[in-house]
């Protein structure tokens, strides 16, 4: 084996990516410590770890390549799993994950469990950094070091170490029972899970010792107090799980796979319930997206921006780079005309870090393989001229004169908003948070265009002004306003406004957590988005008609360019959880001018779903547009 790099440490051993040289293909190297090697004891759990790993070939659990001892050093190669761990996955969120995430987690750890169940071992050490996760996203137990028969004729004494780790050991565990079995495991996956869900462990204290004193002798907490955006479901499993008594928890691995199974149909297809209390002070909640699971992608280099126009054009104008915050009092440097070119941005890549989060799971469909009006009928909203499903979702048309525009259902939800540090170009108003939106909305799936724009306005103050599928653009942000009250007067029975940042990002995410929601990788935006900088060719030089290049798996076009689109807002920083978004229209929001998404003329980072650049609500350019919202008339069929 060749080592490249750590991965990581512990107290018994460091594991490292290494290249087996006979198969040429990457491994993770775990080593055992010198000081440990030379205890026989320990020498000997190591290679039962192997053995026990070797017995046990199961998709959810790290596979064992080889073992042995060259010159001293004991080394066990085992498979490589490449998006780190869930521990990790979650500190990237924010400490929580979504529901539907945590919950898809444990179940695949259920699959593991029956297989170690059905070897008559016991794992002993289940906890989040212990569940490693591929790069599909499925999750593995791992570190079998104090796994044993459930019998015990293979215990070990291993005298001066601390066998498992208390906040997630069971009561019978924690209290040194002669035997224990597989139900020992199944309370660890539900304390994993109320860890997962909630941002801290079932029980904390001072030391080890009076964890386990907790564990033995107080109530198990419940989790909706914690998150009181947790479901009643994922609630009820977990605090069976962690019942005191063996007796009173699930059963089997199996029988606690069917009840997680459930709880995640529940959490998929109910809308959310609104909070039964507000979130403790400082405590980390649960980010729930009851529309779809929520996941995220390999981190990989952002590219390296390649500028796409002639030289001596001038550089359009959404600033290309990002203004001290601190020195400018956050506004964003964005100036209104064409009139200076602009430096470069600089794009930093990310670190090399060997744990990544999870591929994408939904892939949208190109626009040409979904029929028009496909899908069941819907009831058709009283402003509608037809309405119906599709591969997307549930969608509506508004027409107006000649001009028609397309929107898309958002059903309420609680969701992720914001970005995490290692985005490129993160500044702090973009902080992860949480937002809940009790009432469901439309949103159009594209930017208004200049055609509607000038049925409804009855001008086109656009630059150029020669294309009615163009996206309208050159209008401040009381223009677009504007324009959604003289749209809700030509049709008296809908509420039009603009989106709330929160509504916007919800939209655009549809269910990622990823930097952009095609990916991490900004090369992944070419045919989704008109941006300047990414690497290949999208067809357009400067502003593409709309619905031109690839949806989001949601429906929705050129969230993350073609213009930057204006969305309302009170102030730019956020709280910890907003609760129904739109009530940040009123009259301060006028003074401030909040945009989301990428235009045609910027780098990636400035595309990001998270990134949330502002500007005087005076301010005009040639790329800036929006997009317009239609507030209740819920579609007959849920969800989306």
């Amino acid at each position: 084996f060749r080592i490249i790099k750590k991965l990581g440490e512990g107290g018994m051993a460091t594991v490292f990516l290494a290249e087996q040289l006979s198969l040429q293909r990457e491994v993770a190297l775990k080593l055992m410590a010198p000081q440990i090697a030379n205890s026989a004891e320990a020498a000997e759990r190591f290679l039962r770890e192997a053995r026990i790993a070797a017995a046990v070939n199961h998709p959810n659990i790290v596979g064992v390549i080889d073992v042995g001892r060259d010159e001293g050093q004991l080394y066990l190669a085992m498979e490589l799993v490449t998006g780190g761990d869930a521990a990790q996955l979650a500190e990237r969120v924010g400490g929580v994950l979504p529901e539907t995430r945590a919950l898809e987690i444990i179940i695949d750890c259920t699959e593991g469990l029956g297989a170690l169940s059905d070897a008559r071992l016991v794992h002993r050490d289940i906890k989040p950094s212990n569940i490693f996760l591929t790069h599909d996203g499925r999750a593995k137990l791992g570190d079998l070091g104090l796994a044993r028969s459930e019998d015990g004729t293979d215990r070990l004494t291993m005298t001066g170490f601390l066998v498992g780790t208390p906040a997630f050991m069971s009561p019978e565990q924690a209290g040194a029972a002669d035997t224990i079995d597989i139900r020992s495991d199944i309370y660890a996956l539900g304390a994993t899970l109320f860890d997962l869900a909630t941002g801290r462990q079932p029980y904390t204290g001072n030391g080890p010792i009076a964890i386990a004193a907790k564990v033995l002798t107080e109530p198990v907490p419940d989790p909706q107090l914690i998150n009181p955006l947790m479901s009643s479901a994922t609630a009820a499993v977990i605090r069976r799980a962690l019942a005191k008594k063996p007796d009173e928890r699930f059963q089997t691995p199996g029988e606690l796979s069917a009840a997680l199974r459930a709880a995640l149909a529940v959490v998929q297809n109910l809308p959310p319930a609104a909070p039964r209390m507000p979130p403790p002070a400082g405590q980390a909640t649960a980010v729930t997206l009851i529309t779809a699971s929520s996941v995220t992608v390999p981190r990989r280099s952002v590219r390296g921006i390649r500028p796409r126009r002639p030289a001596g054009r001038p550089l359009p104008l959404i600033a290309a780079a990002i203004v001290l915050f601190a020195l400018a009092g956050g506004v964003w440097g964005m100036t209104r005309h064409r009139q200076e070119p602009v430096a470069p941005l600089t794009v930093t890549a990310t670190s090399a870090d060997p744990i990544r989060p999870l591929e994408p799971k939904t892939v949208a469909p190109k626009p040409t393989d979904i029929p028009s009006g496909s899908g069941p009928a819907v009831t058709k909203p009283m402003w509608a001229s037809a309405a119906g499903r599709d591969a997307f979702g549930t969608w509506a048309d508004l027409r107006i004169g000649e001009a028609v525009q397309r929107l898309r259902w958002m059903p309420a939800a609680t969701f992720t908003v914001g970005s995490t540090p290692d985005e490129p170009n993160y500044f702090g108003p973009e902080r992860r948070a949480q937002a809940t939106v009790r009432r469901g909305f439309w949103i159009a799936d594209s930017e208004c265009t200049q055609g509607l724009w000038r049925t409804v306005m009855g001008t086109n103050p656009s630059v150029p002004a020669d294309n009615d599928q163009l996206p309208v653009n050159h209008i401040s942000m009381h223009a677009a306003i504007d324009f959604t009250k003289a749209l809700a007067k030509q049709t008296p029975t809908l509420h039009a406004r603009l989106p709330s940042r929160d509504e916007w990002e919800y939209a655009c995410r549809a269910g990622t957590t990823t930097w952009w929601w095609c990916g991490n990788d900004a090369d992944q935006l070419l045919q989704a988005a008109n941006l300047k900088g990414v690497s290949g060719d999208d067809r357009f030089r400067d502003l593409a008609p709309v619905r031109s290049l690839r949806p989001n798996p949601w429906g929705l076009y050129d969230v993350h360019g073609n213009l930057a689109e204006w969305c309302l807002g009170v102030n730019i920083e956020r709280p910890t959880h907003t609760i129904d978004a739109e009530n940040d229209q009123d009259d301060r929001a006028n003074h401030i001018g909040l945009l989301r998404g990428g235009s045609y003329c910027v780098e990636p980072p400035l595309a990001r779903s998270g990134a949330l650049p502002y500007v005087s609500a005076d301010s005009t350019n040639v790329d800036i547009g929006f997009r317009f919202i239609i507030l209740g008339d819920q579609p007959a069929v849920g969800g989306r």
